[in-house]
């Protein structure tokens, strides 16, 4: 898409008043590539990636920019609506001692990104907050305000509902249990018995690292005892996988140590199962995105590691820029794929703190993130493309 001259206007919505900032192709954050043979038919691509799904090769093809520029930060907290829209909330503007937000954003499914204008004050200026979209609500859960450098900042434990034909927030009465929480997880499975959406979150607590968020209208909550749950792990990748079972995969204990495995939660059981592999994958990470492919698929992309020197307060820190396919066989074995990217001028650059989220059109968007490397913040977006 050919790039216009920023400008920026005010567009009325059903959602209330947007912003919308004009085209760019973002190139912070673009990886260049030698240009090579590219598959072309429809036919041969859907043969690769039906390949991809039963465990092998396949080429992941990343599309640069969107229609309107992408906002700017990391760690912050998306959901995806049924309509295919996805909604965005908060996050860290830089690096480390850089200000918070807590603008609401909403991606359609045309490629423009709105910045919507709520009727009052919501959760605040806050980063590693989780959020979910049940019917016409956004829920924020938890989250961190770092509050001045060197302070260490707040930790949150309340539950923020944003009704997204009012664009009014409305602020629970209940709290996370087992107290404040960030860096966090949440996605939207059934529930067993009354077949109604439930909000489950992963936290890295012992006893607590699961908790059920009824969304019955009177936002009621508790906690939820599970078995054979990963313990002490955080800023793990995770999404649902179909409508029973939730994934989360990598994170980082309080000592900076890495995973890279992978859970599976079984909603009707409350389990988790350590996923086994029966070949390579991931090296530890944490900080990676994840979305859901199918019923037993899943796409990491990714995510940062120690390297040998160990952490040294984050300058150890080791961006990722690989995207991986994840298919769960009946046996609960995991069958990792790193996806090809050869055939492409430029893909994503490596990450922490990004989003990744199914769009409505069978795509997936990529927002935002952060580079240990460089110390920069991603304002782009890209579209990640499975034929």
């Amino acid at each position: 898409r050919a790039s216009v001259t920023p400008s920026t206007k005010q567009k009325k919505t059903p959602l209330g008043t947007a912003h919308r900032g004009r085209t760019h192709l973002p190139e912070l954050g673009a990886r260049p590539r030698q240009q090579q043979p590219t598959m072309t038919t429809a036919l041969g691509a859907r043969l690769v990636a039906l390949l991809a799904l039963r465990g092998g090769v396949t080429h992941a093809l990343w599309h640069a920019g969107t229609i309107t520029a992408a906002p700017k930060v990391s760690g912050h907290a998306t959901a995806r609506h049924a309509d295919g829209s996805i909604y965005l909330y908060g996050g860290l503007t830089g690096s480390a001692g850089s200000p918070c937000t807590d603008e609401v954003w909403r991606y359609d499914t045309d490629g423009a990104w709105l910045r919507l204008e709520p009727k009052n004050a919501g959760p605040g200026r806050l980063m590693y907050a989780a959020a979910v979209c049940v019917d016409d609500v956004l829920h924020v859960i938890g989250g961190w305000h770092p509050g001045e450098p060197g302070s260490g900042g707040t930790f949150d434990d309340a539950v923020w509902r944003l009704d997204l034909q009012t664009l009014e927030w409305t602020e629970s009465e209940h709290r996370v249990p087992g107290g404040p929480v960030s860096r966090h997880s949440a996605c939207v499975l059934d529930d067993d018995h009354t077949g109604s959406p439930m909000v489950v979150c992963h936290t890295f607590r012992p006893g607590a690292d699961a908790v059920l968020v009824s969304t019955d209208g009177a936002a009621t909550f508790r906690p939820q005892p599970t078995t054979g749950a990963p313990e002490g792990l955080s800023m793990c990748a995770s999404c649902a996988v179909g409508t029973s079972r939730m994934l989360v995969f990598g994170g980082s204990t309080r000592e900076q140590k890495m995973s890279s495995d992978a859970y599976l939660l079984d909603a009707a059981t409350w389990t988790w199962t350590k996923l086994e592999s029966p070949g390579a994958g991931p090296t530890p990470r944490a900080s990676s995105c994840a979305a859901a492919v199918g019923d037993d698929t899943v796409v990491v992309f990714g995510g940062a590691g120690i390297a040998g020197d160990g952490y040294q307060g984050g300058k150890g820190l080791c961006g990722r820029d690989e995207t991986w396919l994840l298919r769960i066989d009946d046996n609960n074995t995991a069958h990792w794929t790193q996806l090809e990217e050869e055939a492409q001028e430029a893909t994503p650059g490596a990450r922490v703190a990004a989003s990744l989220e199914p769009l409505g059109d069978g795509t997936y968007l990529l927002s935002g993130g952060w580079d240990p490397a460089s110390k920069e913040t991603f304002g782009d977006a890209w579209r990640l493309e499975l034929p």
